[in-house]
Formats: structure tokens, sequence, C-alpha cells
């Protein structure tokens, strides 16, 4: 047991030191002989200084091949160098017809290490180029001929990854005269301006060494396992393939891994939106009761976000595939670096609708075995019909059976008939709406069976376990909708409404069809083929059932009460006087005679702020006056402004969209909806500080600006304005004084205007004689030219140059009545420049053709244009 172990740890050294050498060339036997030979140095490398894209210059190991008629680069030196690439569709074919594609084009400039020496190449992108070169590192041998040359590739003798290789072109270029020999074995020595190059035949080495198997060892107690399939071979394989073709990185230094799809995944996709919604409304139960995950949790996703390895989807097309991945989180305590590992769980079941039909497909030989008695036993004229209906988001169905009496007297019951509908996707119908539709099948197909049996006497009885559906059928059919109006009459016509009775959705048989059954569950599922129960035992003369139905208002048409407001006498009073003096004395009056009227014989009353007896002469009082005026403004208040009248009578807040917030109101103990402003500090007087608000478009406005502008003597709106913001704040009230000033009669008088037609034309007298128009003539360009001529030397915009637009720049042209998102692109073929230089028109080629457009009309767009 002893030797045993010490031969195993044997093999295990053996084993590493094979690993260490090259894992992927071993045969393993009993005994290899493992041969490595330095590959000829025919094919020559170099080193070459490339420029980046910031200007930086980067050192790439290049093969020089005289063989190969262009230039290639691997596609991790083009992403160092983060140059602009081309893109180009060709493929690369070498030895073995092997034919590899080119992934894009660069512009390359090259430079020696050693000199100022440049040249520019053409270098096509492949993924990879060759092995390490050369296979594996040696000892340099020291030639003498070779000491104090500048070598292109100091570190020949080191294996290294080729980047850069250069066709016969760029050889053919470099190369000098010089060429260096030493002795048969050593190599000869190149000059070119890249530096001195290396080619000949280099010694070889071998390796020599013995590897013991541990394979038919080990097989003695280890059991065997079982052998992969080809196909998982191959797909393994093939997976591999596409790591090693998509693998990248980015400009940024980030890896690129695209994740491998199957063949066909688009049509075994299926949904995972609801799995996902429910694993995420889990994990947020989750995270409420647990505060130190959720934080942890919610810096992940935030981390995430930071470092760009996701982002928003978007709004998802109609046409655009989708797959939601699940995530959740893991916690370990425990653990002394990842306290928590979110898991995407991407092997969540999808539900594509393949599993289901394959379950169908299966099952569908079972149907072969269900049998249905044709014979209804009609030996009596008189039969019964039993039908039920039922709706689901589905799908709505309706069953129907028979009861009969056989020759014993005993009811036969009978499945006649069954029918089913799937649900309207394109117009999403409501649950109790579906529910109607079933109930609608069944009274179609409930007629066509009447009319089938013409020769017996024919009782229908109606079941559904819907409510809502039995409350619109016992209702009065104006009631409803029209869509369920129309229906309710349809089915009453079959099936009367007396005849309709609530059953439980487990007794109801026609629930089986709206859900769905498998062939298996179907053929042995006795609901479906016998009924419910209760049909033999149910009574010629069911008891009315209406008590358990519900009541509902679902469907109902909506009534739209009318009501006859009252007749505003105030409002009509200032529409129909022109003078607002007469409308104040009306209202007086009219509350001198409800105040007298409420009062008792010399009885003193309060009338407004102070005390009063009751008056019976005929002048009115100025405290009448103004309680009239009070009473006018108020009614317009209540009326224009009803919403901040109503909050500010609930002490809340004007809302800040109102046309009287910037006025800060407020209701004064009369009842006058007032500025509160920021005058209340002044000495003025009551009425300026806080004046009434009143609108602008407003009959008992017209009249108040009328009455100031006479009380001013016609004077101007400045002055109107002023007079009437003693007491009343218009809104807008500059604009209202202009316009009403506008319509006065007097001061039209004093100001008129004249009235105007459009020009007639010149008589002929004017323009026929020559010396005339000569006339006119120089005197027109004498004072042309002294007048107007030497306001023209200054530049009224577009005063510095820009850049000109050259040919093959993009470009939209300016469509003055279309939307800018509908202009029309083209490219610029030929620019048109003016005497200084500078181009001011462009000939554009579109998609309809050729264009010739000002460069006003034209907008470049930011596109950097690549030849």
């Amino acid at each position: 047991m002893a030797l045993l172990t010490k031969q195993v740890g044997i093999f295990e050294d053996i084993k590493t030191l094979c690993t260490n050498y090259k894992k992927d060339s071993i045969t393993r036997k009993n005994v290899e002989y493992l041969e490595k030979r330095l590959k000829n140095l025919e094919e020559l490398w170099v080193l070459v200084k490339v420029k980046s894209a910031d200007g930086t210059y980067v050192t790439l190991r290049g093969l020089l091949d005289q063989g190969s008629q262009i230039n290639l680069i691997t596609e991790n030196a083009a992403q160092l160098l983060r140059l602009p690439r081309k893109k180009l569709d060709a493929a690369v074919t070498g030895i073995g017809s092997t034919s590899r594609t080119c992934k894009g084009l660069l512009h390359l400039e090259c430079q020696s290490i050693h000199s100022s020496y440049k040249f520019n190449v053409q270098a096509l992108i492949l993924p990879n180029l060759t092995s390490k070169l050369p296979s594996c590192s040696f000892q340099s041998a020291g030639w003498t001929h070779l000491q104090n040359l500048k070598l292109a590739d100091p570190n020949y003798n080191v294996s290294s990854s080729i980047d850069l290789l250069l066709g016969a072109d760029v050889y053919a270029d470099i190369v000098l005269d010089g060429v260096l020999k030493g002795d048969q074995q050593s190599p000869i020595a190149q000059q070119t301006h890249l530096g001195w190059i290396l080619c000949g035949k280099l010694k070889t080495f071998n390796c020599h060494f013995t590897l013991f198997d541990t394979t038919n060892l080990t097989k003695y107690w280890e059991s065997e396992d079982i052998a992969p399939s080809m196909e998982d071979i191959q797909r393994s394989d093939q997976c591999e393939l596409y790591y090693q073709e998509t693998t990248k990185r980015d400009s940024d230094g980030k890896y690129i891994v695209k994740m491998p799809m199957n063949h066909n995944y688009d049509k075994d996709l299926g949904s995972s939106k609801s799995a996902a919604i429910a694993q995420f409304l889990q994990q947020e139960k989750r995270l409420c009761k647990n505060e130190k995950l959720s934080t942890m949790y919610k810096n992940f996703i935030r981390e995430y976000l930071e470092l760009q390895h996701m982002k928003p989807a978007g709004q998802i097309t109609s046409n655009q595939l989708e797959c939601y991945l699940p995530h959740h989180g893991v916690l370990r305590e425990q653990s002394t670096t990842t306290k928590l590992r979110v898991v995407f769980n991407a092997a969540q079941k999808t539900s594509s609708g393949k599993k289901e039909w394959l379950r169908l497909k299966d099952q569908l030989d079972e149907l072969k075995t269900i049998t249905i008695n044709r014979w209804i036993g009609t030996i009596h004229n008189k039969i019964e019909l039993f039908a039920f209906c039922d709706a689901s988001e589905k799908a709505y169905s309706c069953v129907i059976y028979t009861r009969a009496l056989n020759e014993t007297g005993e009811p036969k019951l009978s499945l006649l008939a069954a029918k089913t509908r799937v649900a309207p996707l394109a117009n999403k119908l409501s649950l109790p709406r579906l529910e109607l539709s079933g109930a609608l099948l069944l009274s179609q197909l409930v007629c066509k069976i009447i009319e089938s049996l013409t020769e017996h006497t024919i009782t229908t009885w109606a079941w559904c376990d819907s409510k809502v559906v039995l409350a619109w059928l016992q209702g009065a059919t104006s009631k409803w909708e029209k869509y369920v109006e129309n229906r309710v009459i349809k089915i009453k016509q079959v099936v009367p409404a007396s005849n309709w009775f609530y059953i439980e959705s487990k007794n109801n048989p026609a629930d089986c069809a709206t859900r769905g059954l498998y062939p298996k569950q179907l053929v042995n599922f006795h609901l479906w083929w016998n009924g419910p129960a209760t049909m033999r035992t149910f009574p010629d003369k069911p008891k009315e059932q209406h008590s358990c139905l519900l009541t509902t208002t679902m469907e109902q048409k909506s009534t739209a009460p009318t009501l006859s407001q009252p007749e505003n006498i105030i409002i009509n009073l200032i529409n129909n006087y022109s003078n607002l003096n007469w409308v104040t004395r009306i209202i007086a009056w009219i509350v001198r005679f409800r105040t007298n009227s409420l009062s008792k014989a010399k009885q003193v009353k309060k009338f407004d702020a102070g005390r009063q007896k009751q008056h019976n002469d005929l002048t009115l009082t100025a405290n009448e006056l103004n309680c009239a005026t009070n009473i006018i403004t108020r009614n317009v208040q209540r009326l224009e402004f009803s919403s901040e009248y109503d909050l500010l009578l609930k002490n809340e807040h004007v809302s800040t969209k109102s046309k009287i917030c910037k006025l800060s109101p407020y209701i004064d103990k009369e009842g006058i909806l007032r500025v509160g402003g920021r005058l209340n500090k002044t000495n003025l007087p009551p009425g300026m500080k806080n004046p009434a608000i009143l609108p602008r478009k407003h009959r008992l406005t017209e009249l108040l600006i009328s009455q100031a502008h006479i009380a001013t003597l016609h004077g101007g709106a400045r002055l109107t304005l002023a007079f009437i913001r003693q007491h009343y704040w218009i809104i807008g009230g500059n604009r209202a004084v202009k316009t009403q000033l506008r319509q006065c009669i007097r001061c039209h008088r004093f100001k008129p205007t004249e009235n105007y037609q459009f020009m007639a034309d010149l008589p002929p007298q004017r323009v026929t004689p020559w010396q005339l128009t000569e006339n006119m003539f120089h005197q027109f360009w004498k004072h042309w030219s002294s007048d107007y001529l030497a306001t023209l030397q200054a530049r009224s915009k577009w005063l510095k140059p820009t850049p000109n637009i050259k040919p093959d720049d993009v470009v939209l042209i300016k469509e003055n009545n279309l939307p800018p998102g509908k202009w029309a692109l083209g490219r610029i073929i030929e620019v048109h420049p003016g005497s200084d230089g500078y181009v001011r028109v462009a000939t554009i080629k579109t998609q309809g053709g050729t264009l010739k457009r000002p460069i006003t009309k034209l907008s470049p767009l930011p596109i950097e244009t690549r030849h």
C-alpha cells in the first residue's frame, strides 16, 4: 500500500511537469517522446511604433511576410490604438484554403524604433494572426557578427505574440543593401530602415521525458462516467468558438461578451415577464423586512448602473424580442469577502406554450375513446333544455343538456350541444360583458335546437354564475347602455328572464370549457358529461330565485338632471341699463322696501354698520346708496370669482393659477372680495388700500368705466384708471379702460379719423410723357445715391466668416413648409465659391436628384467624413 501511495505521488509530479510545458499537445501514452523545435526564421519579426488616436506611439510586434499581398493587424492591437476603422466586408484566405472574415480596415502611421523613418500602411483587422513566435523562448548564442547591431527586434529570442503582419509591399520599401553573414549555423543579418533583421536556420533542441498516465491505474478504483453524446460535444465546441469570436474589449478597456443563443431561439424564447414580476414583488417584501439587506441590495444595483453594466431598457416595440431575468439576493453573514451575492436567474422557465402543446399532442389519441350517445330518449313530446353559460378572460362558452322521460317514467339526462368561442383580442371586454356574450351564445344555440326539434314541446331553463348578468336580465332593458341593452333584448326573446337562475362556478359545467381540459381529464370528467346532480330533481315550476340576485349599476345609463337656475335680478338690471347710477338707485329703493317691510312701525333696526330709523321720505341716504353698491359688487364677484370666493370662505389660499392670486385677496365683513396687497401700512384711504376686485369683461366694469370717464370730464385712459382705482381694482384695468374709451362718441367727435380707400392707379397723364419719366428717374437716382447708398456700408448680420462646407458633407435641406424632422437628407457634390473665396452656394445630391441651394438653406450634420 505504501508503494502504491508513492507511485501515485510520482504520477502527480509528472502530470504537473507536463502541464508546465504544453497542455494541449500531449497524447496520453505509457511512454511519449516530445520534441519541440524552434520555427525557422524564414518569416522575420520586427518592432514598430504605430501612432494611436491620441497622438502617442504604441510599440507593436510585427511579422514581415514576403509572400503576403496584404497587411494585417489583430483586433486587440486595433482596440489598443483606438483609431477610426472603416467597415469592410472581405474574407482573407490562407494556407489550406482556410478563410477568415476581417472586421474592418485601419490606416496606420508607422515609425522605426531606432530612427525617424515613417511609412503608412492599410491593414485589415482579424481576431488573431498566429501563435506566439518563437514557439518558446531560448538563450541567445551570442554571435559575434551581430554584436553592436541595432536589431529590428532586440528581443528576438523571447516568445511573444504577433500584433501586425507586414506584406511584400512594405518589405520592398524598407529593405537596404547591407547584409552580414556568420558561420553556417548562425543567422544572416539584413539591413532595413527598421533596423537589422535576422533570417536563416537555428539549432533546435529536444526535450525527452517519460510520462506515465494514471488513467489506466485509477480506473480500477474510480467509477466510470458516461461519455457525453456527440450532440453535447458539438454544442460545447460551438459555444466555445462563439465566445472566442465575439469576445472583445471596447475603447474603455471593458470586455464585451455576447450571449450565445440556440438555433431558433426566437421561437422557443417564450414570455418570462410574469415570473420576473412575481420574483420582483417577492424580493420587495423580503427587502422591506430586512433593512440591512435592502441597503446592500440598493448599493449593488446603484453600482451596476454607475459601472454601466446595465441601463434602462426603454420602450419595447411590438416586433422586438424581450426576455426578463428574475434576480434575487443571497446573503451570507459569515462570508469574509462578498456577503451579498445577487443571482440573475437566466434558467427561469418561460411560458412559450411549447410544453403545453406537446402535452396536448401526446394526449390527442385519448379522444378516440370518447363515445357520445346520440339518442336523447324522446319517447314523449315534452323535452326540457338545461342550458349553462360561463366566461373567462380567454373564452366564453355554453353547454346544453336535455331531460326527457324514458319508458319507465324516469328522467333521462343527455349532453346535447356545446359551443365555445375565444374572447376577442382586438377589443378587450370586461368580464361581465364576456359573461353576457356567453349568455347570448347560449340563446343562439337554444334557438337552433328549437328550430330542429319542431315536433316537441320544449321548455328552456338557463343558469349563469354571474350575478351581474342576471341583474341585467331581470332589470328594465332601457336602463342599460346600448351594448348591454341590445344583447339583453336578444337573450330575452329566446329565454325569458324568469327562466334564468344562479349557479355556483364549481357546479357549472360550462366552466370547464372556458378554463380548458386536456383529453385525459375530459374522458373522465363527470360534470361535463352528466351535468350537475340537481338537474334530475329540478322541479317543473321552480320558485323564483330573484332574492339572491345582486342589484348593479354597472353599464347603467347615466342620467343628467337639469336644474332651473333662478333669474338674477341684479345682473338683469346691469345688462338692461346703460347708466350705473340708475341701477344703484333702483337697488337702493329695493333695499329700503325690504327694510321697511321687515321692521315694525317706529322700531329701530340695524342697517349696515350704524343704527337708523325706518325711512318714509322720497330721498335716498348715502348709506342706502353704499349698501346698494356693495350688493351689486358682491353679486358680480360671486358669479365671476366663485371658486376663489368659496376657498376664501373656508380660510384656504387661492390657487396659484388664479388671475387674482398675486393680489392676496380677502373677504371683508360686508362680503366684498378686496385686494390684500402691500399698502396696508400707508395713510391712503381704505378704498385705495383695499379696493374691490372686478373682472375685465363684464357689463358692470363697462358701466363703471363710463361713469368714471364722465366724472373726469372725458379724461384719458390714465386719468380714468386712476379715478377708478380709488375704489375698485379691475383685472387688466389698463386694457379694459382703453377698450371702453374707444367707444366714447363725444371723444370721437373731438378726435375724428379720416377715412381712406384702396389707392387707385396713376392716371395716364402722369405716366405717359417721357420727359416726366426721365425727370423722375434722375431725381430718384440723386436721392438714392446720396441718401440711401451710404447706409449699405455696414453689415447688419453674418459678421464673422465660418469654415466653408466641403464636398461629401452630409446636410439637411431646409424646407419652409415642413418641420425639421421631414427635411430631405443630401450629400454635397460640388461647391461654388464667390470672388472672395467664400462658399455661399452648393450642389447637393439627394434621393430624388441633384439640387443647387444657398448655404442658408443647408444644415450640416455633425458627421466626420472619412475617405
